[in-house]
């Protein structure tokens, strides 16, 4: 019972530092460049608990998992602001999908890895989602690249004027 309330608190700690960043971050940088923050800070805490051996190392791995939650609240803004305003109930919800879609087939592959590597290496999952992470950071470095190119960010679909609206 104390375990799990102590988890409990340390991830809505992580949570608020997360937001505080975000706020914190939005002053002096990009949207884009907090996400990568968020990427690179959470594969150096994934890669810190695959080689901690000690319980003071396994608590001190909670400090390069400062800002895990940004990159999802911050790609969610990011997505937010090219989908135009009739969609973006929809768009939340497909993001709300994926990610719990993606979050069981994690637990669910992550598990069968783990109990096939625990005897050769028991860190070999953390290394795994670590690299794993680095497929969003290429992905974020190419919008980087083509959005360089063409501005800011734009609707995708231009949106309709509150005349063309109001005839529905």
């Amino acid at each position: 019972m104390f375990l799990s309330v102590q988890k409990t608190k340390a991830a809505q700690f992580s949570h608020s530092r997360s937001f505080l960043g975000i706020w914190l971050f939005s002053y002096c940088m990009d949207d884009i460049h907090m996400a990568f923050i968020g990427i690179f800070t959470t594969m150096v805490g994934m890669a810190m608990t695959a080689f901690a051996r000690t319980t003071l190392m396994m608590f001190l791995v909670r400090l390069p998992f400062l800002f895990t939650v940004v990159p999802l609240s911050v790609l969610r803004s990011m997505i937010s602001k090219v989908v135009r305003s009739t969609e973006q109930g929809t768009m939340f919800a497909c993001l709300a999908f994926l990610e719990t879609l993606g979050g069981i087939t994690a637990v669910s592959t992550f598990n069968g890895i783990y109990s096939a590597t625990v005897a050769w290496y028991k860190g070999f999952v953390f290394l795994l989602s670590a690299v794993l992470l680095l497929i969003p950071a290429i992905s974020l470095c190419a919008v980087k690249c083509i959005s360089r190119n063409a501005g800011s960010y734009v609707l995708l679909i231009q949106e309709e004027s509150s005349e063309d609206t109001s005839d529905r």
